[in-house]
């Protein structure tokens, strides 16, 4: 009996939405490993420069992010390379260079997809007009992060290893190219270093200070707002008046959309935040975390910005 073509059909459908499902599934664990939304506030070096000045620090986490990812690609496609052609012949020294070799090519590949992660959404926050320092922040708090910086961490020991058996292995014969590979990964490991501290001072100068400057005027990012300033900001309960009214529909720092009834503030500067979010925020800066104007600047009261 042959079978019904709205069967196959059925059955087409079927998969197609087991396949959606899947890929759902698939983005959402992979959301919440290189994503955070714990909505707290980061001590994050990297937090740190933005926090402190959006445009320069975005420019240094970018440049050192896009440098590392090639230099990483890149060192680790000629190590597999000149593995696959020379594994055999590697295997004479009294060390195992040759693992510690692929070993390196493995952890430095490790370290590529968080930086590509970071980099394009620092990109795509930009092109929104969205907060730098709560993208940085998200990425700098998630699993995928933490493994990163772990994965770093092994690199550096895996380096010190690798220059003691460099210093104990004699030239030999059979393959030469290896301890040439190896001199060359260690002395392109401290100039990677050294540009990085060189970038790191050109792009993010300490501030000075003046002996006529207060400390707002020194630190102007992270100054908290006063309690009664941030009790006298206007709070609203959110609704579909609320909308039409120019509200926003989400907050920018839990990343979550407003409900029916949450309890929402609006600065100053025309932002809104859940009640819990920016007053937690507030009390550790007391600028808006998409803007920088401070909450006690009426400047620009009730005016959302655009």
């Amino acid at each position: 009996m042959a079978s019904s073509p709205f069967a196959g059909v059925a059955s087409s459908r079927a998969a197609v939405a087991h396949v959606q499902q899947l890929w759902k599934w698939v983005a959402a664990l992979l959301h919440r490993t290189f994503f955070s939304q714990s909505g707290a506030q980061s001590d994050n070096p990297l937090v740190i420069s933005v926090r402190r000045d959006p445009l320069t620090g975005c420019h240094f986490i970018q440049s050192v992010v896009l440098a590392n990812t090639l230099s990483s690609v890149l060192v680790s496609t000629a190590c597999s390379l000149f593995l696959g052609l020379y594994w055999d012949r590697c295997a004479y020294f009294a060390r195992p260079l040759r693992w510690w070799v692929l070993m390196y090519s493995f952890l430095q590949v490790c370290t590529v997809p968080v930086r590509v992660v970071l980099f394009t959404s620092i990109q795509r926050t930009i092109a929104r007009g969205g907060s730098i320092e709560t993208c940085v922040s998200s990425v700098v708090a998630s699993p995928a992060w933490r493994v990163s910086t772990w994965t770093g961490m092994a690199l550096y020991a895996w380096l010190i290893l690798g220059t003691v058996w460099w210093l104990q292995t004699e030239r030999c014969s059979h393959c030469p190219g290896i301890t040439v590979l190896v001199s060359g990964i260690l002395l392109f490991s401290v100039l990677r270093a050294m540009l990085i501290a060189m970038a790191h001072q050109v792009l993010m100068p300490a501030p000075r200070p003046r002996a006529d400057s207060s400390l707002d005027d020194m630190c102007p990012g992270v100054s908290s707002a006063a309690p009664a300033v941030i009790d006298a900001l206007p709070l609203v309960k959110f609704s579909c008046e609320t909308c039409n009214d120019g509200f926003s529909t989400s907050c920018s720092i839990c990343l979550a959309d407003f409900e029916q009834d949450d309890s929402i503030r609006r600065l100053p500067c025309g932002h809104d935040f859940h009640q819990d979010c920016i007053d937690m925020w507030l009390t550790r800066n007391k600028r808006c975390p998409l803007c920088m104007r401070a909450v006690d600047d009426n400047v620009g009261a009730s005016k959302k910005l655009t």
